[in-house]
């Protein structure tokens, strides 16, 4: 948030004097700013249709530990917790099971 807001006003402001106010150091800040967004969302978008190919192939009933080891499977490297942010996002959940229950009253005389 503060690095966008920089390089909004980097026109405005001199960046060491935005880097102080915004305690942030500038070696970050441009850093940050060289970085390839649009790569970044693409891989994101390419490791979304690989859940979704994933998730559906099971017919809804893989979870995320489940789709983290079928993509490691096939040598795709990410983390537990972003497939668990990535599915919550997308809304993509497995499907759950209905608890037991007798229908038969065994109470009876």
């Amino acid at each position: 948030m503060k690095y966008a807001f920089m390089l909004e006003n980097r026109t405005f402001f001199p960046v060491s004097l935005m880097c102080e106010v915004l305690d942030v150091s500038k070696s970050g800040f441009f850093s940050r700013s060289k970085r390839d967004h649009e790569s970044r969302a693409i891989k994101r978008l390419e490791l979304v249709l690989q859940v979704t190919k994933i998730h559906q192939e099971s017919r809804g009933n893989y979870g995320s530990p489940r789709v983290l080891r079928a993509l490691k499977a096939l040598d795709i490297r990410c983390s537990k917790r972003k497939i668990e942010r990535l599915m919550q996002v997308e809304g993509i959940r497995a499907k759950t099971k209905k608890k037991f229950r007798f229908t038969t009253d065994s109470n009876h005389r």
